[in-house]
């Protein structure tokens, strides 16, 4: 019922036609709201639009009538009157004061988890990662990586690793988004199995990795310093971070301000080609398949930066996914899933991807894009992250 609403929010409805939307009667509607979302149906919706104008005011160059129109005023200036008394201040002014906080947020970001942060020194910034922290006193130069979510983040900067782990498993390779920006950088063994002593034959000056690699992590201070991170860790951190190390932080700045540009005007325009309709993120495993929510990172690039809607069934983000039959899969009850497929990692489909291709093909009103999970889950720097952008464009607006 709120899903219904949530997802008509642009359109100038009366409460009446709201119920009428939702199948039930305007106090039924009401009492729903108010045990969900504490609010009535059309607080709900003008929260919904002032979130929605907020984000395009700090995102986005997008006109204060642009703005309006998006979200269903007929009147800019009835739209800034209402901004004004939901946000305290009218759109433009709002816009101009975000654009003067950017600088303090970013710092105060950075400040707010030492473990993947930096600080400036007299000696020169400080990066902060889970095994103390590292002064940049000259850019290094051989930096290699023992994932390949970090070859993304130095190639979205202009910059390629002198060394890298790969994907796959019998034969290893750079993924086919990274690989033409990969062509001098030697391949040091996967994320799970790096080849020590390709990397101890390639001497770098700055190795960067994640907490798996703990185990190694004598052998590999005897090479180089090393820097390790949480693999989890949110990308445009990681990205701001790799900036500071590379001397590259107005790129890194700007890369970020571009997804989120993007992201804001693309989630707008995809709200209403979805409206009244929801999609799942789904990835078949051995004899379950996993439905992830908003929590997970992928997820939340579908759900939290282009705004898509969550099916009911994974409203809930306590985890980062559920697992399912494949005969409960129909609960999900979705319009479009984007399946996680195993097929290039696996060297084809398993059986229970083709079980779940099968139950899914055959429902009138699903469709099922189906993704590399190897590059949906694991080319996770700002690259991969615009290429599912562009994927989900793509599947969703042809």
């Amino acid at each position: 019922m709120v899903d219904v609403v949530a997802s008509h929010y642009r359109q100038n409805l009366e409460l009446k036609e709201q119920a009428v939307l939702v199948g039930c009667s305007v106090r039924q509607l009401q009492s729903r709201f108010k045990q969900e979302k504490q609010l009535g149906p059309m607080e709900y919706v003008i929260q919904l639009r002032m979130e929605s104008a907020s984000r395009m005011l700090r995102h986005t160059d997008a006109s204060i009538g642009e703005i309006a129109d998006k979200l269903g005023y007929r009147d800019m200036y009835y739209f800034s009157r209402a901004f004004k008394k939901y946000v305290g201040v009218p759109p433009l002014h709002y816009r101009h004061a975000a654009a003067s906080r950017t600088d303090a947020d970013y710092a105060n970001a950075l400040l707010q988890n030492r473990t993947a942060s930096s600080y400036e020194s007299v000696q020169g910034p400080v990066i902060c990662h889970m095994q103390g922290e590292y002064t940049v006193t000259e850019t290094p130069q051989r930096i290699a990586v023992l994932d390949v979510q970090y070859a993304d983040h130095l190639l979205a900067l202009g910059l390629a690793p002198v060394g890298s782990v790969g994907l796959g498993s019998s034969v290893l390779s750079f993924p086919q988004s990274l690989r033409a920006g990969l062509q001098h950088t030697e391949l040091l063994g996967t994320y799970e199995y790096p080849d020590l002593p390709a990397v101890e034959r390639l001497a770098p000056d700055l190795i960067i990795c994640t907490e798996v690699h703990e185990q190694y992590l004598e052998r590999l201070s005897g090479v180089a310093p090393v820097l390790m991170f949480k693999r989890n860790e949110n990308w445009q951190t990681m990205l701001s971070l790799f900036g500071e190390l590379t001397g590259k932080r107005a790129e890194a700045k700007q890369i970020i301000a571009d997804y989120l540009r993007r992201t804001a005007l693309l989630s707008e325009e995809l709200a209403t080609v979805l409206e009244g309709k929801s999609v799942a993120l789904i990835r078949p495993l051995d004899s379950l398949v996993r439905v992830h929510s908003a929590a997970h990172r992928t997820g939340a690039v579908l759900y939290r930066d282009l705004g898509l809607p969550v099916p009911l069934f994974v409203a809930d983000t306590s985890d980062t996914a559920y697992h399912i039959s494949v005969e409960r899969l129909p609960a999900v009850q979705a319009n479009h899933y984007f399946l996680l497929s195993n097929e290039l990692m696996q060297e084809g489909i398993s059986a229970t991807e083709q079980r779940v291709l099968e139950m899914l093909g055959g429902t009138e009103g699903q469709q099922v894009h189906s993704v590399d999970a190897a590059t949906w889950i694991g080319c996770y720097g700002p690259m991969g992250i615009n290429g599912i952008v562009d994927q989900v464009e793509q599947a969703l607006l042809g």
